[in-house]
């Protein structure tokens, strides 16, 4: 897929079950380093000031399990994320700049999924993964 391929509106999951875990918990793991705006119900990150600007939001909830489930079916996932309910949803509405600078966002993922110890999911090829294990990136 070529970057001008990538679907417009599209974005990545960090899938996972840490009922404790909020928005604040994700902003505040970002740390210093990057620029954040925090809302109500989301908050945007950009690691450049010339760099892709990421919205993310905290989205979940028991109704979701089964869904969750069947995105993970065939994949080396299915049994880690059995139970998982929440996710942080990484809007991407620009992505052909976010492709292109794919640092940010897998840098985004990582610390999410360290914060979580969840997985990655990309809507846009339907892969998912752990950006914190050797060979992920």
């Amino acid at each position: 897929m070529t970057q001008s391929e990538a679907p417009r509106h599209t974005g990545s999951m960090v899938i996972f079950h840490a009922p404790d875990i909020g928005l604040d918990h994700a902003v505040e793991a970002f740390g210093a380093s990057w620029t954040i705006e925090r809302h109500d119900k989301f908050f945007a990150v950009q690691q450049d000031s010339d760099g892709p600007r990421l919205v993310i939001e905290l989205r979940g909830g028991p109704e979701f399990r089964e869904s969750l489930d069947a995105i993970a079916q065939g994949t080396g996932f299915a049994k880690r994320i059995s139970g998982y309910d929440t996710w942080f949803h990484i809007h991407i509405s620009d992505p052909d700049t976010v492709l292109s600078e794919a640092n940010t966002l897998l840098e985004s993922q990582r610390i999410l999924t360290k914060l979580t110890g969840g997985v990655v999911y990309n809507l846009w090829g339907k892969r998912m993964f752990d950006p914190n294990e050797d060979g992920a990136a």
